[in-house]
């Protein structure tokens, strides 16, 4: 009978272990208590029934000896050591075996991924295999297979062999006890283990075997915290302590931060502090060890154990071999590009370490030795402002260490003009969807780290040329295809309306300021304004036409010359005109087309330059030559064809129209915007400011009624 012969063998397999043990008894034994009063456990706090030992639960197992119970610990032990030696021998090894091999900087961080790679796939086969032929012969066929794989990594000629033979070493991690904690414990651990052994030789001139002794207090001071601290766990859950486990990982992450955090200040004339901070790193690790596996056992059934084992493990394995894949792409593409030529091998993608030590002159070899070895100080750095900023204070933040990056600083007022939150999503969208714009890579309660490019701020002249004329307004074309809503979401306004309604309240309340004088109020008047506003805004239905060159789009309403760059280097693979690149994108948001070439149109008229650079000059005002050559490249453009030459024409007269009866809403925008601006300067008392924006807002006001007239309203 099947079922009953199954209950005698499950009976029978226990039996071996002591006669009077039965199955249900011994697995309820091992089993946690779930039925306690005691609050709910944490995610890594685990109640367990007692601290029961395998002795207790299984009394007919006769105990070993103290000969033989040492001998058996010494063994673990040496096995243990055998594998702990191994994860950290290698990384000291490997930048002089990749001299003698001719490695490539590529093969170097391989190695010890395909080592990495190798394990991890095997891991998960280790706990069940060694549950159908038993403990023993797989610890043992593991070591065999070990000592193969460390033969041929001995025997290897060339690099292609060194990672074969590392293939042939599958059997380690069943070896390695408990050597990570956590995914990103690993992670850190593996990583720093192999790039401290380079770090030693590279830029400390060690020899192999210098740099493995200094690597010493990294891994010898993480294996020896690992043991007060798997005695203290132990000893606290005897008194039924179960935070005892919470309070080891806090300490342990908190020590392992603060010694990562210290390996930064490193560099090539460190001296004592290079065996230290690696041991406080060391201790914080160690101290990781042990708690992970020993919540993880004690929520298993033992039949369980072996198997979750290899599951566990292979999750930490996982970290090593992703930490060291990203550590050595990081490394590969800070030190290769700025290193010297004559350090590198294999044209140009591999570095020989062995010449790092003997480099002359002394200050190549400081250069050298600083790329390798620190990460970027604040001497390290060039700062310099870039001019026609309006807005913001804007930065070139450049070092030979790291790519040059754009510091945007926000002006005190422009809080009331911008929403930051809405700016950066729209700079995420255009960089990520469409490829315009920077990429933010940071940000700060008042500013931000966008992208650089290698390229030229265009200036007042050259809005005249007209090849890069045709460049800005295919580029301006290209802006207005983004999709609105991807952008702005649902229920968009335009904001020439959304705007003047905020930006008015904010004028207003500038104007009011105690230090401002009733002359200034009264020159400005802004009750006077919005009754030209609105008179304005009841006309302009009478002659918006969306099929004429109003089309409602996503608008740069911006395009200043300071907001145009240049590429530097142009890519021969791209179109011409997308050498035109398009930045600050403050004041983007859904408007008429003809409204964002009007504002552009305006900018022709201004020289941030000169000596009154708030003055429009509208002498300079383009003609209808230099508009119509904008408007047929913005044209084709969109039409996405070449259009016939009497059409083409036809629509760029309906654009320049539609281009007319808007320009008054630039002029009335800005002076808005200026008298807002104004505000930090009128409050500090600032006599004669970087920029005056009131006179700015009296020039552009000027201009709104100017145009006003000239439309007969």
């Amino acid at each position: 009978m099947p079922a009953p012969q199954a209950t005698q063998s499950s009976r029978a397999s226990i039996r071996t272990l002591g006669d009077d043990v039965e199955h249900d008894k011994a697995a309820e034994s091992m089993r946690p208590q779930r039925d306690s009063a005691s609050p709910q456990p944490s995610i890594i706090s685990v109640e367990t029934s007692s601290s029961a030992t395998l002795d207790d639960v299984v009394p007919g197992v006769p105990p070993l000896s103290t000969a033989r119970r040492f001998a058996a610990h010494v063994g673990a032990a040496l096995a243990l050591f055998l594998a702990t030696t191994d994860a950290t021998i290698v990384s000291t090894s490997l930048p002089t075996i990749a001299v003698d091999l001719q490695m490539s900087q590529a093969d170097y961080t391989w190695v010890g991924i395909i080592y990495m790679l190798t394990q991890t796939s095997f891991q998960p086969l280790y706990g069940r295999i060694s549950d159908l032929v038993g403990r023993k012969v797989v610890l043992f066929a593991s070591m065999l297979t070990f000592a193969l794989g460390s033969f041929l990594c001995g025997a290897a000629q060339v690099g292609l062999i060194l990672a074969s033979a590392s293939f042939v070493s599958i059997a380690k991690p069943f070896s390695v006890a408990v050597l990570a904690i956590t995914f990103f414990h690993n992670v850190a651990f593996t990583a720093g283990t192999f790039f401290l052994g380079l770090y030693y030789q590279a830029a400390n001139g060690s020899t192999p075997l210098q740099a493995g002794l200094k690597l010493l207090p990294y891994s010898l001071g993480s294996s020896l915290a690992s043991i007060p601290v798997a005695w203290f766990i132990n000893y606290q859950q005897r008194r039924a302590q179960v935070n005892a486990v919470n309070w080891v990982v806090s300490v342990g992450l908190v020590i392992a931060t603060v010694g990562f955090g210290l390996l930064v200040l490193l560099d090539e004339r460190s001296t004592i502090t290079a065996e230290v901070f690696p041991l406080v790193s060391g201790i914080g690790l160690g101290m990781l060890f042990h708690a992970p596996y020993q919540v993880f056992t004690k929520l298993l059934k033992r039949e369980e154990i072996a198997t979750a084992t290899g599951a566990f493990f292979l999750v930490r394995f996982t970290g090593a071999t992703i930490g060291l894949a990203i550590a050595g792409a990081i490394f590969d593409a800070r030190a290769l590009n700025r290193l010297p030529a004559s350090l590198l091998t294999h044209g140009g993608t591999s570095i020989d370490f062995s010449q790092l030590a003997s480099l002359t002159p002394p200050a190549l070899r400081e250069q050298a030795l600083h790329t390798i070895s620190t990460s970027i100080q604040p001497q390290d750095l060039r700062i310099s402002k870039v001019s026609g900023s309006l807005t913001n204070a804007v930065f070139f933040v450049s070092s030979s260490l790291a790519r040059t990056v754009l510091l945007r600083i926000y002006g005190p007022s422009s809080g009331s003009l911008i929403e930051r939150a809405s700016e950066l999503r729209t700079l995420h969208v255009l960089s990520s969807q469409y490829h315009i714009g920077p990429r933010v890579f940071a940000t700060f309660a008042n500013g931000r780290i966008e992208e650089y490019f290698e390229s030229t701020t265009l200036t007042a002249s050259d809005l005249r040329e007209p090849k890069i004329s045709r460049w800005i307004g295919a580029r301006m074309a290209e802006l207005h295809s983004v999709d609105i809503e991807v952008v702005e979401g649902p229920g968009w306004e335009i904001a020439v309306k959304e705007k003047h309604r905020s930006w008015l309240i904010a004028a207003r309340e500038v104007l009011a300021l105690p230090l401002v004088s009733d002359a200034l109020r009264q020159e400005l008047d802004l009750d006077a304004f919005e009754r030209d506003w609105d008179r304005y805004m009841r006309w302009l239905p009478s002659v918006d036409d969306i099929h004429k060159g109003s089309r409602r789009v996503f608008a740069h309403n911006d395009a200043q010359y300071g907001n145009l760059l240049r590429l530097s280097k142009r890519n021969e693979n791209i179109p011409e005109h997308r050498q035109i690149i398009v930045v600050d994108f403050e004041y983007a948001a859904p408007n008429p087309a003809s409204f964002d070439i009007a504002n552009h149109w305006h900018e022709w008229t201004a020289n941030y330059h000169s000596e009154v650079p708030h003055l429009l000059d509208p002498a300079r005002y383009p003609s209808r030559e230099e508009r119509f050559n904008f408007y047929e490249a913005y044209l084709q453009t969109v039409a996405q064809e070449t259009l016939p030459e009497a059409e083409l024409l036809l629509r760029a007269r309906d654009l320049d129209e539609q281009v007319r009866a808007w320009s008054p809403a630039s002029h009335a925008w800005w002076g808005l915007w200026g008298v807002v601006q104004a505000r930090d300067d009128l409050e500090n008392q600032v006599d004669q400011p970087e920029f005056d924006y009131i006179a700015y807002a009296r020039c552009r006001f000027a201009g709104f009624k100017r145009e006003l007239r000239q439309l007969g309203l």
